[in-house]
């Protein structure tokens, strides 16, 4: 579940910049989990040619914890995700299928031996994802994402975890409404501290499919 929200967090950012043309040629290299001050983790991205996501890379107490690699068809549309473990061992396969506009409408999760694990149904108004519903091979909804928007802008993002925990983001914007984090407000860390995740930028190319990439 930490993966689902850290690249939740990633690709909602990047959403936002979908929206601001003049943001477009700029685009994120790392993203830093930070609480009390210290870095406990950090996640870098790396892009194809064309300014497509091709891996994430996670990293914890100095080692890497986790990749994600993304496959794209033969027309450049994001088809698949395959998450591997430190040692690059297959954790879970994710497969995107998408409605007949182009928008993703589902994602589906498998196991190494191709058992489905859960799977997502995306909800949009006005073009934009407003609710992301998870559910279990046997069609029990366990948890479900909300968005909140201020105009075009992101404003909030509400995780919930049924009967387990609840998490909601609210955005960092800068003078320039480049999206520069989150605070973070977790059900289980209240009045431990504090959660903040922070994104590091660098010129270069970056496609409206990386920007939607994560919305998820």
């Amino acid at each position: 579940m930490r993966k689902k929200i850290i690249l939740l967090l990633l690709h909602l950012f990047i959403l936002n910049l979908a929206c601001d043309s003049s943001l477009k040629n700029v685009r994120p290299v790392q993203m830093q989990f930070i609480v009390n001050s210290q870095i406990v983790s950090y996640t870098v991205m790396e892009y194809n040619d064309r300014g497509d996501i091709v891996r994430l890379t996670e990293y914890e107490n100095g080692a890497i914890k986790r990749y994600n690699e993304y496959s794209y068809d033969i027309y450049g549309v994001l088809s698949q995700q395959k998450v591997y473990d430190g040692a690059y061992r297959l954790l879970e396969t994710t497969k995107f299928i998408y409605d007949s506009s182009g928008d993703l409408k589902e994602e589906r999760d498998y196991s190494p031996d191709n058992r489905l694990v859960e799977y997502s149904v995306y909800l949009y108004k006005n073009n934009r994802i407003v609710r992301i519903e998870i559910f279990n091979p046997d069609k029990k909804m366990n948890r479900f994402t909300e968005f909140s928007y201020s105009s075009k802008r992101l404003e909030s993002i509400l995780f919930d975890y049924v009967r387990e925990y609840t998490m909601r983001a609210n955005c960092i914007y800068d003078e320039n409404s480049l999206l520069t984090g989150y605070t973070v407000d977790h059900s289980s860390f209240r009045g431990k501290g504090t959660a903040v995740v922070k994104f590091i930028y660098e010129d270069g190319p970056v496609t409206e499919q990386a920007w939607r990439l994560l919305i998820r």
